[in-house]
């Protein structure tokens, strides 16, 4: 296993970034550094994971508004010109434990984070709407949100929208289960016509020739552990003990059909040694190859 040499600061809090992940919050980026060392590639791909999430929600919220409450908190400010705050969603005083008198007549400017605090007074200064903004995330009270704002109708009132994005598993897992057996059902299907392919090409294979399982698995893209186990599984049988059950059958129909020589036999389906033919032919009908050829002469004189 290869070690990565990485601070006890930045590993904690991909760590705990990790457990909120699982925790269903996806309102939240480890910071990139940019030091271009190997830990980097976990960082910006739980970053990647977290944006994918929260895109898929977001596009969730346009197409099936209903379905996207299942996932969202949703908080309300109200707010003047001077970012004031005049009122706030009750779930957002409950959860946080507050009454409304501790936050009212607050900026709310001030108890966020001073990125985003900076980036919406730029904003107020150079008089831009705060439609489209460019920044969608903000820091309150240690927990992150995604933001929008609007503006009511009387123009001295904003609307912030804070959404705290989660997992619900009362609504996430029987989702996940139900698209997890409808490909697992797939995959089954999949892998049926993978192994009935795989038979049609031993069943035609040449039985002179040395069959191996590298062979079949560079011709369909299966690994070997696969293919043993999904082959058994459909056919009760190994796909060595198929080819070889090929092997004796066309061998025993020789024997009874022709006059050719048992060791010319032997070699036409694989087996230059005479004796390990006799041996797997004796083990696959509890017969020698001449008490064959005996028996069908027998028949023939009565």
């Amino acid at each position: 296993m290869k070690e990565l040499i990485v601070s006890k600061k930045r590993w904690n809090y991909l760590i705990e970034a990790l457990i909120d992940l699982g925790n269903g919050k996806l309102d939240q980026q480890v910071f990139i550094q940019n030091l271009g060392d190997e830990f980097e590639c976990l960082e910006v791909l739980f970053n990647l994971v977290n944006e994918e999430w929260r895109d898929r929600l977001l596009h969730l919220s346009f197409v099936k508004p209903n379905e996207f409450q299942k996932y969202v908190n949703q908080y309300v400010f109200l707010v003047n010109k001077e970012f004031k705050i005049t009122n706030v969603s009750d779930d957002f005083i409950t959860n946080q434990s507050l009454h409304f008198n501790d936050i009212k007549n607050l900026n709310f400017l001030d108890l966020i984070d001073s990125e985003t605090a900076d980036y919406l007074k730029d904003r107020i200064q150079n008089k831009m709407l705060f439609s489209g903004l460019s920044k969608q995330t903000l820091t309150l009270f240690d927990i992150n949100y995604m933001f929008n704002i609007t503006t009511l109708n009387d123009d001295k009132t904003l609307v912030i929208n804070l959404y705290q994005m989660y997992l619900d598993s009362r609504h996430f897992k029987p989702f996940m289960t139900e698209n997890f057996e409808i490909n697992r059902l797939k995959e089954r299907k999949r892998n049926e016509f993978i192994i009935e392919d795989v038979k049609v090409f031993v069943d035609h294979y040449p039985l002179h020739k040395k069959l191996t399982l590298n062979q079949i698995c560079k011709q369909f893209g299966i690994n070997s552990n696969q293919l043993k186990k999904l082959f058994k599984e459909q056919y009760q049988t190994s796909v060595y003990e198929y080819f070889i059950s090929l092997r004796m059958k066309h061998a025993y129909l020789l024997i009874e059909t022709s006059t050719l020589a048992f060791k010319e036999i032997a070699v036409m389906v694989g087996y230059p040694q005479y004796s390990a033919f006799v041996n797997y032919f004796k083990t696959y009908f509890d017969i020698l190859p001449k008490e064959v050829r005996c028996k069908v002469k027998k028949e023939h004189q009565k």
